[in-house]
């Protein structure tokens, strides 16, 4: 396996240890925390999956019953700890805090997978710099929903497999026990264990078919619609039946999964027009990163099918996989945030090609860690330009289309 390796005498601020790995974490949790509480109201998903949570933590109901329960879980326990028990954090602040310390945790789970992959720590550094600077990662990581949670259990899953641990399964399980849309990840562990140590694949499978179980167990003890034991598998056929019944495009962001990559049909979290002032939550992506990117993932997903290149399998693997899966799903009601998983390994593939293409070049080899440092600043100014919309500051009325560079977006 070839390593990626930038001179680190080139651009020390991304390499300096591990001391400086902690830097992007830093950045983006004094980031999010200083926006968690925008807007001060639910908006989007978050109308569904708070009162969700706060009822199942009480252990009163389950109202969003078409999900597995482990996400809501989670939003409720930290609600039930900092606000109704301890009263620090206020509503809807402290569910979002959930979010965000996963998404925190989804950056930290990318570094330790490439780290894995042989790439240096400044390659890794960059990367790690550009998941969070891509947008969606960034508003996923401050709204209550449950998206954050089953990608950050289903890469540290795929990153304990890769290293031949068989917890790494009980990570998936529990990623599956947040959303089904964690199936993408099941497929790539597979994958990866099969050609690691198929002897124990059926072991692992039962592992996280436990984890998975385990996080049923709350249901037994419901007030009302409780769900015994015995009915795990007919409960099943209920929440499978419950998405039928939301298979057509009606929604006003509906959106395909090729509009996804081209940033195409964005979505609109909330927008609150008031005669002062507007606050909006705009789930798009950075355009500076995003559009570049389309012609290297196909590249990547060449090098990885021909060219046995280990790492570009790998990056195919976790990008297109979930991609694909709604690609050819039978759900036709699909938006934009069922991108987040793929949208993680878009830096990614970005360093992975930047590194084969300066490599091939001596010339160019001097000052390919100065380039691949100019452009990680160059998506930061985008990132941070787009973050107006995007974080539910108060802006001026009609502020919002200043950012709007495609008639789509709106």
């Amino acid at each position: 396996m070839s390593a990626l390796k930038i001179s680190d005498r080139n651009l020390r601020f991304f390499s300096r240890k591990k001391t400086f790995a902690i830097f992007p974490l830093v950045f983006f949790a004094a980031l999010l925390i200083s926006r968690v509480h925008l807007p001060e109201n639910l908006v989007f998903d978050e109308i569904h999956y708070v009162p969700a949570a706060k009822s199942l933590i009480l252990f009163q109901d389950n109202l969003n019953w078409v999900h597995p329960p482990l996400g809501k879980l989670i939003l409720g326990a930290g609600w039930w700890v900092f606000t109704k028990s301890l009263h620090l954090l206020s509503e809807p602040t402290v569910f979002r805090w959930m979010t965000l310390v996963f998404g925190l945790w989804v950056l930290w789970a990318v570094r330790g997978l490439l780290l894995a992959l042989g790439y240096s720590q400044t390659a890794t550094a960059a990367a790690v710099w550009l998941t969070g600077f891509n947008g969606l990662w960034f508003v996923q990581s401050k709204i209550a929903m449950l998206d954050i949670f089953y990608v950050a259990f289903g890469i540290w899953g795929l990153l304990e497999i890769h290293r031949q641990r068989l917890r790494g399964w009980l990570h998936l399980g529990l990623a599956l026990a947040c959303k089904w849309a964690a199936l993408p990840f099941f497929a790539i562990g597979l994958f990866m264990g099969f050609n690691k140590r198929p002897g124990r694949l059926f072991l692992g499978l039962g592992l996280a078919f436990a984890a998975y179980f385990v996080c049923f167990i709350p249901l037994v003890f419901l007030e009302k619609n409780a769900v015994p034991l015995g009915s795990f598998f007919s409960y099943h056929t209920q929440m499978l039946e419950g998405f039928s019944h939301l298979i057509e495009n009606t929604h006003p962001y509906a959106s395909s999964w090729w509009q996804w990559p081209t940033l195409l049909r964005p979505l609109w979290y909330a927008f609150d027009d008031q005669s002062t002032a507007e606050h909006a939550v705009w789930a798009g992506g950075n355009p500076l990163l995003y559009w570049p990117a389309l012609p290297l993932l196909v590249c990547v997903l060449y090098f990885g099918l021909f060219k046995k290149d280990q790492q570009a399998r790998l990056l195919s693997l976790l990008y297109w996989v979930p991609l694909l899966f709604w690609a050819f799903s039978s759900r036709k009601l699909q938006l934009y945030y069922y991108y987040l998983p793929s949208s993680i390994w878009v830096g990614a593939v970005f360093v992975w090609a930047h590194e084969k293409a300066w490599g091939q070049y001596s010339a160019l080899r001097r000052s390919r860690g100065w380039t691949l440092a100019g452009y990680v600043l160059l998506c930061g100014a985008t990132f941070l330009y787009f973050l107006p919309v995007m974080d539910g500051r108060a802006l001026l009325p009609g502020r919002h289309l200043l950012y709007m560079w495609l008639q789509s977006w709106i």
